[in-house]
């Protein structure tokens, strides 16, 4: 028969155990809680970068079909083969004319911008009248940096056809080019692109003028 104090020592072993397995089981719960949370978060991060993959694949195709609405609407520029440009007369350089200075338009009393003359030519040198989109920039060198750019003026293929000038051996286009603010000094630079109408080709030109100014 056993005696008072080894049934409170088994009694006390026993509470000691039970204590023991209570922390196991508790911090197996609160291991698997914590699996369990990072296990959500993996989940609603997976489906934000599903949402995200999406997004990104609609506005791709978005912007496909834009281009493609760009692509119908922007009309396309006719060429010949190179082979049949050999056979014809097409501009192989242009040139800008020494006539190039400032000028009253409109039979105005005082000087409103430049008149710039542009020659289009052929291979040879000679002169061709050809279409196109000419965009012709002036600069002032000499001016403070930052300010040297008196303007720049833009003249579609359309609107240039108008202004070749045949007569008196001129042989060129003709641009008036009215400034916000005359230049400060007369030796100014003038810088002309021209894209081909008929050939799609791109020149371009650059010549350094003294120019008259009302002093």
């Amino acid at each position: 028969m056993r005696s008072a104090g080894s049934f409170y020592s088994c009694v006390a072993t026993g509470g000691s155990a039970l204590a023991v397995l209570a922390c196991v089981l508790l911090a197996g719960c609160t291991s698997t809680s914590g699996d369990y949370r990072v296990f959500q978060e993996n989940i609603a991060l997976q489906n934000q970068n599903a949402a995200l993959k999406s997004q990104l694949k609609g506005e791709q195709l978005q912007i496909k079909t834009l281009e493609l609405q760009i692509a119908a609407k922007t009309p396309r520029v006719a060429t010949l083969s190179p082979t049949r440009l050999a056979e014809l007369f097409t501009v192989h350089a242009i040139k800008i004319q020494s006539a190039t200075n400032t000028a009253k338009f409109h039979g105005g009393k005082s000087l409103r911008g430049f008149r710039v003359f542009v020659a289009t030519l052929m291979a040879g040198g000679r002169p061709l009248p050809a279409t196109g989109k000419f965009t012709i920039s002036a600069f002032d060198l000499a001016a403070k940096t930052g300010a040297n750019k008196i303007g720049q003026w833009v003249f579609g293929a359309r609107r240039s056809k108008n202004l070749w000038y045949g007569l008196f051996g001129l042989n060129c286009f003709a641009f008036d080019c009215p400034w916000k603010h005359p230049p400060a000094h007369a030796n100014i630079t003038f810088r002309v692109r021209f894209q081909d109408a008929l050939t799609g080709r791109v020149f371009a030109a650059q010549r350094l003028l003294k120019v008259h100014l009302d002093r």
